[in-house]
């Protein structure tokens, strides 16, 4: 006779989704191990290990996904899903990404960890464990599972951005993170009160707090204003990791005061996590009140757009700077999150739906690829004051000169942020744009076109410096530059060249539709 609890076991399918978290839990632990019984002249062992883990999950991420369902397919919800993703499920393919956010994190904190004093073991293990949470959050098909995984993930940043024991800048960025984190999970935790209230309430059977049932919610009951508040608080919890106003206040300050690696993990891994989820509830589980959303949302964001490129105008400091074009780049996402969404209500060929999904996918790969060369770089420059906090313009004045490859692999990245012909960024916020006119979102569309133009100010400060050669302060000229390793040469000239002609890879990708 069948157990009761066997219908809470998972089936076969089930645990082989979770493959790659497995792997990277196990590495984690692993990490750990090597710090207690390796002596401190093979703390490269740690990194070693994290990286083949990292690398072995993302393979696995794209071979478990050719055979197994998702949580999402197996709760009856596989044909909403966006076309992007009708090739391979959710939460694998969205995996490999922040996998990579996660290896090339690894490979950052290696590069700080040769001229900066912090435990590279920990910082290693950290980043397995937050990496792995956010892989498993896009598989929840719960909202007490999507709280439980993303607090796990927020609370692994807070330990990451103050690991700088001994730098006040970073204690104090990982005070206000937790702050601000803090306030973010209350509100959403309300608003999954509230919609599992609204449930109740309503007599919905079943789990009330699937994302199958919480749809149902709220198509059955689009005018009732207790759902639509839980909706709405829940959204803004997800806007807190993707950096859309009003939750954005954190990441200027917590940006600049984070160990550099931490920084990149929060511009690629958070971000990209908080992207993946806003694509989910728009477009799926909250899809049924899209139209009441869509006016609030679209004003958030070009409030967004415009606070991030006109504050940054003025900015220096490059770790903040960092911080505000990852604002306005996420306002960019969310347009177009938007207008995708507003597509699905008019008369457009699937073809087009199938590449608009696809577009928007690659915009945050590019993103992500396209900001490695930046902090590879910033990662090997000395500042004046001996905080990398602290790190400005001036700090890079003349590094053409002193280091012409990491001048060149700083160029390649500002310029496709800054979407300069013919970089890769440039196509991908063409493709953005191109969305959000056949959506009719005019002038929205003419707000981000303007805001695209003016970033290129503010990146063009950081370039000029760079590729300066006159009036190099001589405090600058004294700090030492650390020399790329053959590896990391490799590595930037890889990057630099798929930055100038992905273009290219762009269009062949979407040419495979």
């Amino acid at each position: 006779m069948d157990s009761p609890i066997n219908e809470f076991l998972p089936t076969l399918p089930q645990l082989l989704i979770f493959v790659p978290e497995i792997i990277l839990v196990v590495a984690a632990i692993l990490v750990l191990v090597v710090d207690a019984i390796m002596p401190k002249s093979r703390s490269r062992v740690g990194h070693l290990v994290a990286s083949i883990a990292l690398v072995i999950s993302i393979i696995a991420s794209m071979l478990v996904s050719s055979s197994a369902e998702t949580v999402f397919a197996q709760a009856g919800m596989g044909a909403k899903l966006p076309a992007v993703f009708s090739f391979a499920p959710l939460g694998l393919v969205c995996g490999a990404v922040l996998g990579l956010c996660g290896l090339l994190a690894v490979h950052v904190a290696d590069t700080v960890r040769v001229r900066t004093e912090f435990s590279s073991h920990i910082s290693n293990h950290l980043i397995l464990v937050a990496t792995a949470a956010a892989m498993a959050l896009l598989k929840a098909s719960n909202l007490i599972a999507f709280f439980v995984l993303l607090e796990t993930l927020t609370v692994t940043l807070y330990a990451l951005v103050g690991s700088y024991r001994k730098s006040v800048p970073s204690l104090e960025a990982a005070v206000k993170y937790l702050i601000a984190g803090g306030v973010s999970g209350a509100i959403m935790l309300f608003g999954i009160v509230l919609i599992y209230g609204s449930a109740s309430l309503y007599g919905n059977a079943g789990d009330p707090l699937s994302y199958v049932a919480v749809r149902e919610l709220l198509a059955t009951h689009q005018n009732s204003v207790l759902p639509l508040v839980g909706a709405g608080m829940i959204l803004v919890g997800i806007m807190f990791k993707f950096g859309i106003f009003p939750m954005q206040f954190w990441i200027p300050d917590t940006y600049q005061g984070a160990p550099l690696h931490v920084t990149f993990l929060l511009a690629t891994l958070s971000k990209a996590t908080g992207f993946f989820l806003m694509l989910v509830f728009i477009e799926i589980v909250f899809e049924p009140i899209f139209p009441v959303l869509f006016p609030v949302l679209l004003v958030l964001t070009l409030i967004s757009m415009i606070y991030a490129n006109t504050t940054a105008l003025g900015q220096q400091r490059v770790k903040r700077l960092i911080g505000l074009s990852g604002v306005s780049h996420a306002s960019y996402m969310m347009l177009a999150i938007l207008a995708l969404a507003r597509l699905s209500y008019g008369d457009f060929t699937k073809e087009f739906h199938e590449a608009a999904d696809l577009a928007l996918f690659l915009y945050i790969i590019v993103y992500i690829l396209t900001l490695y060369p930046v902090f590879a770089t910033m990662a090997r420059i000395q500042t004046r004051t001996g905080d990398e906090a602290f790190l400005d313009f001036d700090d890079f004045r003349g590094l053409a000169k002193r280091s012409p490859l990491l001048a060149g692999a700083l160029a390649s990245g500002l310029s496709s942020l800054a979407g300069i012909p013919p970089t890769v960024g440039f196509i991908a916020k063409l493709a953005l744009l191109i969305i959000v006119f056949a959506a009719e979102l005019y002038v929205p569309a003419i707000i981000m076109l303007i805001c695209v133009v003016a970033s290129i100010y503010y990146y063009f400060g950081w370039f000029r410096s760079a590729f300066s050669t006159d009036g190099i302060p001589e405090e600058v000229q004294n700090c030492e530059i650390l020399k790329p390793a053959f590896t990391s040469r490799i590595s930037l000239l890889f990057f630099s060249a798929l930055i100038l002609v992905g273009g290219i890879i762009y269009f062949a990708v979407l040419n495979l539709l």
